[in-house]
């Protein structure tokens, strides 16, 4: 499963970003507005197909890769601020991380999808402001990420986490709601606590990971 879901990662989403850049392209010297505006939805549908075929080879991957291992928060961490400030840039995402933060033991590619997923949906819906606070808490590694957007009610939170659940803060987005998921099959594989709570009494929404120490 794990060799497969690389290959069909190569297979499919090399072509695809062919067929994006090759739209985005006859988009630009289209020579009516009507053509301009199907190859521009035909490019949209394309890039969203690649999000998707993306994150159902994470989804894949989380639950055929092997557990063991462990993984350095800290530089993790470091590398996702850089690729959401990247992706983010109009996100002030601040973290504070400390000198002696531990190990936490399980798969680092893994968990690294765990904090990206967490770290990107805040930047997406966490209303322009992220905040991430590392610490050891007890024996293991605590991370808590937050922002400050509209948050989740009690029955939303209790589905969020359901495949394919957008929720409201998703309706007219890409992607087909399978990040959430993907967090918590992980989670689940590694005996890391996750909870998703709202921040109160200010609106946000807090991700609180616990995790086991290597």
């Amino acid at each position: 499963m794990e060799r497969f879901s690389a290959d069909a990662s190569h297979q499919l989403r090399t072509p695809l970003s062919v067929i994006v850049a090759n739209l985005a392209l006859l988009e630009r010297s289209a020579a009516t507005p009507r053509d301009k505006a199907l190859l521009g939805d035909s490019r949209d549908a394309a890039a969203n197909l690649r999000q998707v075929l993306t994150q159902f080879l994470a989804l894949a991957r989380s639950e055929a890769t092997a557990a063991d291992g462990e993984a350095d928060l800290a530089a993790l961490l470091k590398t996702i601020q850089v690729e959401a400030a990247r992706a983010f840039p109009e996100v002030e995402l601040l973290t504070r991380l400390p000198a002696d933060l531990g190990l936490a033991r399980g798969n680092a590619v893994l968990i690294g999808e765990v904090l990206r997923n967490l770290v990107f949906n805040a930047c997406a819906y966490g209303g322009g402001k992220v905040r991430i606070v590392a610490r050891m808490d007890g024996d293991g590694p605590r991370v808590v990420i937050w922002d400050r957007g509209p948050g989740l009610d009690e029955d939303a939170l209790r589905d969020v986490f359901a495949p394919f659940n957008r929720g409201s803060a998703g309706q007219g987005s890409t992607g087909a709601g399978l990040g959430l998921a993907i967090v918590r099959s992980i989670t689940r594989r590694l005996d890391i606590d996750l909870e998703l709570r709202a921040r109160h009494p200010r609106p946000g929404l807090v991700a609180d990971l616990r995790f086991p120490a290597a």
